[in-house]
């Protein structure tokens, strides 16, 4: 990590260091002519400056803060990216309020320029979850990446749809990485960050509080070159997410529903105040002026492994599903099970231990595979 992103985190992490005050930073580096460019030292000085200035008190608490983040980050395998990093995403730097400190796992790509948000409700109906998944996994067939919130309804639908087509996706975070959201999102952590980026601004022991996500909500617009809202009452989030989209000049795009349930009312209301109707994925890649392409995705290929050395420390189990995964480049579940005789459920934890564990990964179409020598914990 960069000196620069280290000091950047200990200022976000500052007690009273508000979005206001953040605000306030990001306008003085762009009055100053840095651009956003730390070449001058015109950023070092004012994040010094900031840090020179706080109280003796609230120093000592961002710094003890600061050390257990790193930590974390550290045994965890997150990534960080400031603001004045060329990695950090062009898109998401000209917003009015753009985070300083992006937390990552995964990896972000040059391919991203092209995203589109797909957001909607989180207690949606079969007929969104469908729409959400068919129209995102038709954005990544077109080499469009896919950005949502991984909550529950039609952000996860989203994900799927992308995980599915080997496209790529990012998942924007409410909370910290050891507070994730939902409680059981650990497994769709592991899946996004195969082929795309689960990313926060916020520091780990940030809880996914309510009001974390209206800001996180302009994250994924920031990122998007227009927002899709699937399904969405009349009060929904989503609608924070196509008003920032507005107001950041993007294009905002909703599915019509039935008009004889509240799950419409949000996006049918956004087609009256002239939202473009799009009822699948060429409808948003005209609109944009984005061919319509084949994705790169990603290829199975065949492992190159020492079963001997992956072997150590698993259990009976965990052996038999190795030893099947390592006679074939991709496994369905269902032929682990009947090969392992292990039950469906035990099978499952199993599998995501091992996951975990980065030894084996998730393939779309419910396989699993091993990885490469070189990417194991072992």
């Amino acid at each position: 990590m960069e000196k620069l992103c280290g000091d950047m985190i200990r200022m976000t992490l500052l007690p009273g260091f508000t979005p206001a005050k953040a605000v306030n930073f990001v306008e003085r580096i762009r009055n100053s002519g840095d651009l956003f460019t730390p070449a001058s030292g015109g950023a070092e000085k004012m994040v010094e400056e900031i840090l020179f200035s706080a109280e003796k008190s609230a120093l000592s608490l961002a710094t003890k803060r600061y050390e257990k983040e790193i930590e974390y980050i550290a045994k965890n395998g997150i990534k960080t990216v400031s603001i004045f990093d060329e990695a950090y995403p062009a898109s998401l730097r000209e917003i009015y309020d753009p985070p300083l400190v992006l937390y990552f796992k995964g990896d972000l790509a040059v391919e991203d320029v092209d995203a589109v948000g797909v957001v909607g409700a989180r207690h949606a109906s079969e007929y969104g979850l469908r729409m959400a998944e068919e129209i995102s996994a038709g954005l990544c067939n077109a080499g469009v990446t896919v950005v949502s919130g991984m909550a529950k309804g039609i952000d996860t639908a989203a994900h799927r749809g992308a995980i599915k087509s080997f496209g790529r996706t990012i998942a924007v975070m409410g909370s910290g990485f050891a507070n994730l959201y939902p409680d059981d999102a650990q497994e769709m952590v592991l899946r996004i960050a195969e082929n795309g980026a689960v990313l926060t601004e916020n520091s780990s022991d940030i809880l996914p509080l309510k009001w974390n996500f209206p800001r996180r909500n302009r994250i994924i617009s920031g990122l998007s070159k227009g927002i899709v809202v699937v399904e969405a009452a009349k009060d929904s989030g989503s609608l924070i997410t196509a008003e920032f989209a507005l107001e950041q000049g993007k294009e905002v795009f909703a599915v019509p529903g039935r008009i004889d349930t509240h799950m419409s009312d949000g996006t049918n209301h956004l087609i009256q105040q002239g939202a473009k109707l799009v009822t699948r994925a060429e409808d948003i890649l005209e609109e944009l002026n984005l061919e319509y392409g084949e994705s790169p995705g990603r290829k199975t290929a065949k492992k190159t492994v020492n079963m001997e050395k992956i072997k150590k420390g698993l259990s009976p189990d965990q052996v038999k599903i190795v030893d099947r995964l390592a006679s074939e480049e991709a496994v369905h579940i269902n032929d682990l099970c009947d090969a392992t005789g292990i039950d469906m459920p035990l099978l499952n934890k199993e599998l995501l231990r091992l996951e975990i564990n980065r030894l084996i990964r998730f393939v779309p179409g419910q396989c699993f595979a091993l990885r490469d020598q070189n990417e194991m914990n072992i």
